[in-house]
């Protein structure tokens, strides 16, 4: 049925105002159910009834800012049921009980229900088979959705995490974004302690009282900056807490420290370090060592890769800069009772 406009002025544009309420309206909806999803349906209907899509003019100004074409009075009512059923099939889906409690934080959806899932040392120990080592433990990761596998291989405990669907394994650190912990290497530490007892120091510089009953060792590096930082945290440290004492091994890793080194080695002098850490110059070393390269030997078959790098006295290593508050609190931590 042909329309005949009531005036013939708007030949050309009949539907102008009525054209605009409907982009606008359709505007909203899409935006509300989701404007992918919402387009995509728009030409799909225009296509399937047959309307050309090749005539149409960009409408720019609606509210979801998405390319919106022209409409007859025909296809103003397709689309309008098109994108309010849309509308209505999100809504049912959101809002059913089956998928509720993904909305309310509650069930697998979330990794909180871990009682839907299972895995046993012995199961785990087949998974992990072709990887090779024996499985240590088996528990719920603090990662919702994952387990955390530890797994002895090569005279260390690694803490690996396997998904609940048994399928994808992940190595490597993972952090909380909270506080910006490295939960794996936090767990790492706990299951491979140091043997502090075969640590070599003969050479380290004490900071503190030689009468301290609790000791810590710490590899530093006469030209890091976060060495000089956290060494002026030890210092209010041990002021704070005379029970408390630092064994400083040194690590040049830089190639500027290696002079400085040897002659803070061979002065064995904690004054010619903090000298060092203020930017002095040193005097030429007055000895030949290379005590500094066996630190740097063995600071590698501990795993230790940088400065500076605390052993507490249970053996786990704390790397980084840290202030005089979270230091003590580490050390108390790490410090057996009694």
């Amino acid at each position: 049925m042909a329309f005949t406009p009531a005036n013939p002025r708007q030949k050309r544009h009949p539907y102008r105002s009525i054209q605009r309420s409907t982009e606008l309206d359709i505007g909203r909806l899409c935006f509300a159910a989701v404007k992918p999803l919402a387009g995509a349906r728009f030409f799909a209907e225009r296509s399937r009834l047959g309307f050309s899509i090749t005539n149409y003019r960009l409408y720019q100004k609606t509210v979801c800012d998405m390319t919106m074409p022209t409409f007859n009075p025909q296809e103003e009512y397709v689309l309008r049921t098109s994108v309010f059923t849309l509308a209505l099939i999100l809504l049912v889906l959101f809002t059913s009980p089956a998928l509720a409690f993904m909305a309310e934080g509650e069930g697998c959806g979330t990794g909180s229900c871990i009682d839907c899932h299972s895995l046993s040392k012995e199961e785990a120990s087949e998974i992990f088979k072709p990887i090779g080592g024996e499985v240590h433990a088996v528990e719920h990761a603090e990662v919702p959705g994952l387990w955390r596998i530890e797994l002895n291989t090569k005279g260390r405990t690694i803490p690996l995490y396997l998904d609940y669907s048994k399928s994808y394994m992940i190595a490597g650190d993972v952090i909380r974004l909270k506080d910006r912990k490295n939960i794996t290497d936090k767990r790492f530490q706990e299951l491979n302690p140091l043997d502090t007892g075969s640590l070599q120091l003969d050479d380290a510089l004490l900071l503190g009282s030689s009468d301290a009953k609790t000791e810590v060792i710490v590899f530093t590096d006469p030209h890091c900056p976060y060495c000089s930082k956290l060494h002026k945290e030890m210092l209010e440290a041990v002021k704070q807490r005379p029970d408390i004492a630092f064994r400083i091994k040194l690590l040049p890793y830089k190639k500027t420290s290696k002079l400085p080194t040897k002659t803070i080695l061979c002065n064995k002098s904690l004054a010619m370090l903090e000298q060092a850490f203020a930017g002095e110059q040193l005097p030429p070393p007055l000895c030949e060592t290379d005590q500094g390269e066996q630190n740097i030997q063995q600071a590698r078959e501990l795993g230790i890769r940088s400065t500076p790098t605390l052993v507490l006295p249970n053996g786990q290593i704390a790397p980084g800069y840290k202030k005089v508050k979270d230091l003590l609190e580490l050390i108390d931590g790490a410090t057996p009772a009694g």
